[in-house]
């Protein structure tokens, strides 16, 4: 009994001296890490979330493919991301890029630790989205043309037809029949290097003839459907000077690209010659001929590049080609009736993808 209670004594001093260098050496690591905390040439980073962080989404749109990052700050802009794990649809995902081959919104949010114990951010959502097409009608026509009415019935038909329309109503005068109040330079411009036999008459994305025999078959044929590139249009208009900013983004590099960008308007009231006032089937029967204060829109007033476009930079895949303008807009147009019309073009000038946004309306890629 004595040997026993010896033994168990003797073992516990021998732990005893074994914590006691345990701590000795621990005190030299401590030390010898405040030492090192001295030396200018080494910095020692720690993290520790002591706030609230919040998730950051640089995307919320983004293209299909497209690497959408996210980020998790604190309210000084400290940085947490890798202290974070991020979830799409309630499944983790490795590191802190999302991308998806198909379009949706996803509902995405942040965990991490905070003192301890687990928590997340509320959720967000982002879409991945698919550009679909906007039907390009450039329709030419003239205040002195007889015939032209006609033509606002096959567009006003268009547009019922489909939200994936744009529209833009080129004027020009005749020689024989009269001068149009609403033509310009760039608008005689397209109409010689376009071939435009006479008016009324339509071009279908600049690079087909609109048949008035087929329009429903010819606009369902081209609008909504898929493209790879898309459209986003900002602007601000302080007093009279208009400055637009233009941005684009596709699935594919932006290779042997142009960009046109007009300024429309839209309900200019301008006497406008029919020759359906006496036809019973047309929706202008009994207008009078001139129809008085007949309404215009979609007008172009001004080219802000080169009619036929200005060369895009090279750009890759998913990256955001961006360009802006700035114009002085002359006292007789109508500020509140202005819009923009976008039109990415080909080398061959034909349209790739068209938007239209009025002035300080801020359009999204689509």
């Amino acid at each position: 009994m004595f040997r026993f209670f010896f033994l168990q004594f003797k073992l516990s001093s021998d732990m005893i001296n074994f914590s006691v260098k345990k701590i000795k050496i621990y005190g030299l690591y401590v030390l010898s890490i405040l030492i090192l905390s001295c030396n200018k040439d080494i910095e020692i980073e720690t993290y520790e979330i002591d706030e609230v962080p919040f998730l950051v989404i640089e995307t919320e749109r983004g293209l299909r493919n497209q690497e959408l990052p996210f980020m998790l700050k604190g309210e000084n802009e400290e940085d947490y991301t890798d202290l974070a794990t991020f979830y799409v649809n309630e499944n983790a995902i490795n590191g802190n890029i999302f991308s998806s081959p198909s379009e949706g919104i996803f509902e995405v949010y942040a965990q991490y630790n905070l003192a301890g114990a687990s928590a997340s951010t509320p959720i967000q959502t982002i879409e991945v989205f698919q550009p679909k097409r906007k039907v390009l009608i450039e329709d030419y026509t003239g205040t002195w043309c007889g015939y032209c009415p006609r033509m606002t019935t096959f567009v006003h038909e268009a547009m019922g037809i489909t939200d994936h329309v744009a529209v833009i109503s080129i004027h020009g005068n005749s020689v024989v029949s009269g001068t149009d109040p609403l033509t310009i330079d760039e608008g005689m411009f397209l109409k010689n290097h376009f071939e435009v036999p006479g008016y009324p008459w339509g071009i279908i994305n600049r690079g087909e003839v609109w048949d008035e025999n087929d329009i429903s078959n010819q606009i369902n044929l081209y609008a909504g459907i898929d493209v790879d590139t898309s459209i986003g249009i900002k602007s601000e208009l302080i007093d009279d000077n208009l400055v637009v900013e233009v941005s684009i983004i596709s699935e594919n590099n932006l290779t042997n690209k142009k960009i046109v960008v007009f300024l429309l308007e839209d309900e200019i009231l301008k006497d406008q010659a029919s020759y359906y006032d006496t036809d019973a089937s047309s929706p202008w029967y009994q207008m009078g001929n001139p129809i008085i204060d007949f309404e215009h829109n979609d007008v172009l007033r001004m080219s802000l590049t080169n009619p036929l476009g200005d060369a895009i930079a090279s750009t890759a895949a998913f990256n955001v080609f961006t360009s802006n303008y700035s114009v002085t807009i002359p006292t007789e147009f109508n500020l509140s009736n202005l819009k923009i019309a976008v039109i990415v073009v080909n080398e061959d000038n034909t349209a790739v993808n068209t938007q239209i946004a009025s002035i300080n309306e801020v359009k999204v890629f689509e």
